[in-house]
């Protein structure tokens, strides 16, 4: 029996009958039912409905079964996701379809509408059947699967370790996985195909989409958040490739071993990394210069009305600031500006009118909201990975009745490889300080030109 049940869920080289689908289906399907059913009943001593063992949502599990709980149960999912997809591939092909079909496996809901539809078609004598099994390698659909489930596991397991049970977004998961997975992905590829450098590039690179696309699908990442760091992954799962490529393309084991030693040890170096790491304090300065006075300028920084409605970058999602006012003066006061996520509070530390504002921030919205087609998405990044520590505004006069104004942003970035990510922050912080001082700008320029109508009106 179990033999069986073995080649049914593992057997590339065989068709999976209408029977052998339905009979496997409904055992997994209740074999994985039962043990996160168990899982949560120890972590909380709650039931598992039937609508949440379904619900594919990352911010769902995580409200059911906590941060190690869902940590826990995607890892456990992962190779039903396997065998899931591979059956549903076989099971097409049975029936007549092309293998591409079982593809739609992946997708959120529409899943379970496929599963129903190849439960129900019948076998073809006239589809791709494999009446015996092959000699030397499996067909050439199966080794690419194989490879794409190689890649995409070790980048949803090492996502589900650092992120959900490690809470760490550290060098291990942005740098080091992409390569593991594009050599993963291209040591099966020549395990099994003796694929070529171009497929097993192309294998990796599929991977490393596929599973940012999952990403987002299961609502663990929007639609912006992935494209950010889709070109340092797609880099590095091209530099795997052809490492993995390199190495194991000649077929040696001893080789293929340096390979699965780095599998291995993902999981040590991200606990180790989570535990010895300090973020660095990064500054952002922006300027604008304005024909207005400093007394002027002054008035409209410690209190400005709404600005316009978000555009360009912010409507991707980017925290936007949309009004500040000041509670009280002098130093002691707080500064609180409203953001489309909510508001900053900011204690006043500096107080030099006409001269210099400064500010700490002592609690603070979510960097964005993401985009994703999903309404809900709460991916753990938003909360304590980004944090602005300070701020000021400087006022400098120049001749002729002009004022440089200067905003600056204190900030830490709890995200690896922190140069890449500052380049992003930096980028976001430096469109939010326009968007304000330009702002100020004409709010000032207009207060001073208002002032000179006015004394040429009241001159005798």
């Amino acid at each position: 029996m179990i033999p069986h049940l073995l080649r049914i869920w593992f057997g590339l080289r065989e068709p999976v009958t209408r029977y052998q689908y339905i009979v496997s289906g409904l055992f997994l399907i209740a074999l994985k039912y039962v043990v996160e059913a168990a899982i949560l009943w120890m972590a909380k001593g709650n039931l598992l409905t039937p609508s949440e063992f379904v619900d594919p949502l990352a911010s769902s599990r995580l409200a059911l079964f906590g941060d190690v709980g869902a940590g826990t149960v995607f890892v456990w999912t992962l190779p039903f996701v396997w065998i899931g997809l591979t059956m549903s591939f076989r099971r097409a092909i049975d029936a007549g379809y092309r293998a591409t079909t079982g593809a739609i496996f992946l997708l959120p809901y529409v899943n379970w509408v496929m599963i129903v539809w190849l439960s129900c078609a019948p076998s073809r004598p006239t589809g791709y059947r494999i009446d015996k099994p092959y000699v030397g390698i499996p067909p050439p659909w199966a080794v690419i699967l194989a490879s794409f489930a190689g890649g995409c596991g070790i980048g949803g397991g090492m996502v589900a370790l650092s992120v959900y049970v490690l809470h760490d977004y550290g060098g291990t998961l942005f740098v080091a996985t992409p390569v593991v997975m594009g050599m993963v992905s291209a040591t099966i590829a020549s395990r099994y195909g003796r694929l070529g450098y171009a497929a097993s590039v192309s294998i990796g690179q599929s991977a490393l989409i596929l599973s940012l696309l999952a990403m987002v699908g299961m609502a663990v990442e929007g639609l912006f958040c992935v494209l950010m760091a889709w070109p340092l992954a797609a880099i590095l799962v091209w530099f795997g490739s052809v490492l993995g490529w390199f190495i194991c393309g000649r077929g040696s084991d001893a080789r293929r071993t340096f390979v699965y030693l780095a599998v291995l040890s993902l999981p040590s170096i991200a606990w180790q990394e989570s535990r010895q790491r300090t973020p660095l304090l990064h500054e952002v300065i922006s300027s604008v210069e304005i024909t207005a006075p400093p007394d002027v300028v002054w008035k409209c920084v410690v209190s400005f009305p709404d600005l316009p409605p978000p555009d360009g970058v912010f409507s991707l999602g980017i925290a936007c600031p949309l009004r500040a006012r000041i509670t009280g003066t002098g130093v002691g006061a707080v500064r609180y500006c409203e953001f489309t996520t909510g508001p900053f509070i900011e204690p006043i530390t500096v107080w030099e009118p006409g001269r210099r504002l400064a500010f700490d921030v002592i609690a603070q919205p979510p960097a964005m909201r993401e985009l994703s087609f999903w309404s809900d998405v709460k991916a753990p990044h938003l909360d304590g990975y980004l944090n602005s520590r300070r701020g000021e505004f400087r006022l400098i006069a120049f001749p002729g009745g002009r004022t440089k104004l200067e905003g600056s942003t204190w900030y830490e970035v709890d995200i690896h490889p922190e140069g890449y990510w500052s380049l992003w922050a930096d980028g976001f912080i430096h469109a939010i300080h326009d968007r304000v001082l330009r702002h100020i700008a004409r709010l000032a320029e207009s207060s001073a030109q208002s002032v000179q109508i006015d004394h040429a009106v009241g001159a005798p």
